[in-house]
């Protein structure tokens, strides 16, 4: 049930943030005749797919703290720039579906393991120290960018050959609907 629940919540995000968001924003840019319209489009997609989740807060079963709201959205922000980035060079919905639902598995995971760790926190009664918590965000902070870097890098390398792959496709795809095809 719980591998079912992410794929389709996988499948539904992708359809529409990679589906109908990033072609929202990739037309725009593109008509605006922007150099930059594939990395902006990617970029801004992710944005909001990142702030979609502050729903989360109200969504769950147990109350979300603010802090953990901003941890998921930022991590979902970058997380989605590497999907973005996938489907970009895949220009496969379903690569990016399952990636996404193998994130979301093993995010489930970590998420059911952290809550075991703080009520061990909690048993043992123990304070973190300022060191323990600026370490702890910075390690965080680091390790939910690290799919925002990988995405760029995969976006900056070759991207004008991206964009006229994309534009090329686009063409052909007007193309065959005005033939009827």
């Amino acid at each position: 049930a719980y591998a079912a629940e992410t794929f389709a919540s996988a499948l539904l995000e992708e359809l529409f943030f990679r589906g109908f968001v990033f072609a929202l924003f990739s037309s725009f840019f593109r008509e605006k005749k922007d150099e930059k319209w594939l990395m902006k489009a990617v970029a801004l997609s992710s944005i909001v797919f990142g702030l979609s989740h502050v729903i989360n807060i109200w969504s769950r079963d147990y109350s979300l703290s603010v802090h953990n709201a901003f941890n998921q959205m930022y991590a979902a922000a970058c997380t989605g720039f590497l999907y973005g980035a996938v489907y970009v060079k895949t220009r496969s919905l379903l690569i990016v579906v399952v990636a996404h639902a193998i994130g979301n598995f093993g995010a489930g995971i970590a998420e059911l393991m952290d809550g075991v760790s703080q009520i061990q926190s909690v048993a043992s009664a123990r304070e973190k120290s300022v060191f323990e918590i600026l370490f702890s965000e910075l390690l965080r902070i680091l390790i939910f960018g690290l799919p925002l870097l990988i995405g760029y890098l995969m976006l900056a390398y070759n991207s004008g050959k991206d964009a006229k792959n994309w534009e090329s496709a686009e063409v052909s795809k007007e193309e065959s609907m005005k033939v009827g095809l």
